[in-house]
């Protein structure tokens, strides 16, 4: 399966005209409040994460060119 996703990449990128680019995009959307599930804490010790309080959602779209990632 990913060797034909590579291959197809491969044609797509021949294929592109001069002012064209490959984007690839994602969204996630990250919870407002801290759930910690593990931690490096020492047994029996307690550990406050700082949070923020309120139920705003945030939601974030990303995109990035994966034949110049930076």
């Amino acid at each position: 399966m990913q060797e034909a996703f590579v291959g197809l990449f491969r044609e797509l990128e021949k294929a592109l005209e001069v002012n064209e680019v490959i984007l690839f995009a994602d969204g996630v959307h990250p919870q407002h409040n801290t759930e910690a599930s593990y931690a490096w804490i020492e047994k029996g010790k307690e550990k406050e994460i700082l949070s923020n309080t309120g139920r705003t959602p945030v939601n974030i779209n990303g995109a990035i060119n994966p034949l110049n990632p930076i």
